[in-house]
């Protein structure tokens, strides 16, 4: 009798942990069974708000749910990202954002309530590229001229949209592998620096490369690992000599722990919906480079940025 007991009692504490160990998959099978909330921490209107819209509307229909997208921005774009990595990691509150505020932002506020492990990589869709423009009428005409220029001792202003941006640790990486200095002034938005281009209070601009273009600046060079289809006259800086190509990936994140089936189940959508014409076409219009990355090849990328970001901050701290 007792051992019948025993028995029992074992059988019914393997039923429980296989329920305990079942449930996390059973969700997930599940997942999504209500609408599911996009935080993008930019304002509404800008080039990565537009690009989650456009991704929201082409997974919605592959998920089976509506894809709710709520702007809150603000303090760097880390005030969105704060309520993703809080968010319980059960696919209903992801974050649709560049990664600056996830490599960058955690080497510059020490207090931030999120670190870049607090985050599960879903999948990149878009690249932004930045490039180094002049006026059409500058001495600049390549590279070559601007280093030339600057190791005579000739003061040269570069603008960028803020400190520690992408832009900005760029023109750092840049700098430093060049051997020469250049003056730095930040702005709040590519349009400023291009009215400060335009004022003559900067020789150079380092903005997103549909800025140049459609500004038509003679384009130095390109901050990216090789030439864009859409604009494949335009060199980069690695042609040129120098390996410089900090992007700005775009793509999906989601809460630390958030469970593989669902990743793997937002991987799939998110492959398709990059291929949606409408996607692909406002890529293009915004001047997005499309790319698609998995969750696993987006961690590395980050990983990688993330540490890269450090150093030339610290570096950059001690230079400029």
């Amino acid at each position: 009798m007792d051992q019948i007991k025993r028995c029992t009692m074992s059988w019914g504490l393997l039923g429980a942990l296989a329920i305990g160990l079942a449930s996390p998959l059973a969700e997930a099978q599940t997942w999504p069974e209500k609408p599911v909330q996009w935080i993008v921490p930019y304002a509404a209107g800008a080039a990565t708000d537009l690009l989650a819209r456009s991704l929201a509307d082409a997974m919605s229909p592959l998920l089976g749910q509506p894809i709710v997208v709520v702007n809150r921005d603000g303090a760097s774009a880390t005030l969105g990202n704060v309520v993703v990595a809080q968010a319980k990691p059960d696919g209903y509150t992801l974050s649709a954002t560049a990664i600056g505020p996830i490599t960058i932002q955690p080497h510059l506020m020490k207090d931030l309530a999120y670190r870049v492990d607090s985050f599960t990589p879903i999948c990149q869709t878009a690249d932004l590229i930045f490039g180094m423009g002049v006026k059409p009428e500058s001495p600049y005409r390549n590279v070559a001229d601007l280093i030339a220029a600057a190791k005579t001792g000739k003061r040269v202003n570069y603008g960028v949209t803020g400190t520690n941006t992408v832009p900005h640790l760029n023109v750092i990486e840049f700098r430093l592998k060049a051997g020469i200095d250049l003056q730095h002034a930040a702005y709040r938005g590519d349009a400023p620096v291009i009215q400060a281009m335009h004022a003559g209070e900067i020789d150079v601009a380092i903005v997103g490369i549909g800025t140049l273009i459609a500004q038509n600046f003679r384009v130095l060079g390109i901050f990216a690992e090789g030439r864009v289809d859409d604009a494949p006259n335009l060199a980069t800086f690695a042609e040129q000599g120098f390996a410089v190509h900090q992007t700005v990936p775009v793509g999906l994140l989601g809460p630390k722990g958030l469970p593989a089936d669902i990743v793997r189940r937002l991987e799939r959508a998110c492959a398709d919906a990059v291929k949606n014409p409408r996607y692909v076409e406002l890529a293009k219009t915004t001047r997005q480079t499309l790319i698609y990355r998995n969750g696993a090849e987006f961690a590395k990328v980050i990983a990688a940025d993330f540490a890269l970001k450090g150093e030339l901050i610290r570096q950059g701290g001690k230079t400029e």
